[in-house]
């Protein structure tokens, strides 16, 4: 059994256990259990109705929540996907809570990416902030940097300097041994004015890869300036 279905097996055994002790309501199992069994069948449109009944009738079904969002997710329908898992990890018994702010932070991540192929950069950047906050685990924040290089490129594209600056730090000090935000900060400061700094960032990325053409040919625009 892989390692993602061995957390979700003991993730189960958890709350059935701890929702046998606070009394989840009968008709709001049934139709969990209904959508649990569609869901690993793959069937997840199907699943998603018994999931939501499930919440309805028990708002503080953390399951339920988790498996709604969870089947959103396999759906790419990141959106709907993001306000369950909120409240599944706002549920969550403690012991549970790292594993369930991963999914949560790959629904967002998920959302994030989708606004800004849609142009929905405000959308995205606050998408962004909720993941910075929750903390990305060490498997997650490549992939975060990398959405953020591309969300602080297309701020670029769109002339919001000051924001696409905030974006490329935000990855920088999620991956400081990395020189590629700090090439991203290196051409936002040089597109707002920010000589100097901007040949302070590329000289640190140089530090990190001496061998970079990009790198150094950026390094030789500056200095022609």
């Amino acid at each position: 059994m892989c390692r993602l279905a061995k957390v979700f097996l003991l993730w189960s055994i958890v709350l059935f256990t701890s929702c046998a002790g606070m009394g989840v309501r009968p008709t709001a199992q049934s139709a969990f259990d209904q959508g649990l069994a569609l869901f690993n069948r793959g069937e997840y449109e199907a699943a998603l109705p018994h999931f939501a009944k499930a919440t309805e009738i028990d708002p503080d079904f953390a399951q339920a929540y988790l498996y709604l969002g969870r089947t959103y997710l396999n759906l790419h329908r990141w959106r709907e996907a993001i306000p369950p898992l909120r409240t599944a990890y706002r549920l969550s018994p403690e012991s549970m809570r790292k594993e369930v702010v991963n999914i949560l932070i790959d629904a967002l991540l998920g959302g994030a990416l989708f606004e800004i192929e849609r142009g929905n950069l405000s959308s995205s950047i606050s998408y962004f902030k909720e993941v910075i906050e929750l903390g990305p685990s060490s498997t997650q924040v490549d992939r975060v940097v990398q959405g953020l290089l591309t969300l602080g490129g297309a701020l670029l594209t769109q002339g919001q300097v000051s924001q696409a600056i905030e974006v490329y730090q935000d990855a920088v000090n999620l991956a400081p041994d990395t020189p590629a935000p700090y090439l991203g900060l290196a051409r936002a400061l040089f597109k707002q004015g920010d000589l100097f700094q901007a040949l302070q960032v590329v000289r640190n990325a140089m530090q990190l890869d001496p061998t970079s053409r990009e790198l150094r040919s950026f390094w030789q625009e500056l200095q022609r300036q």
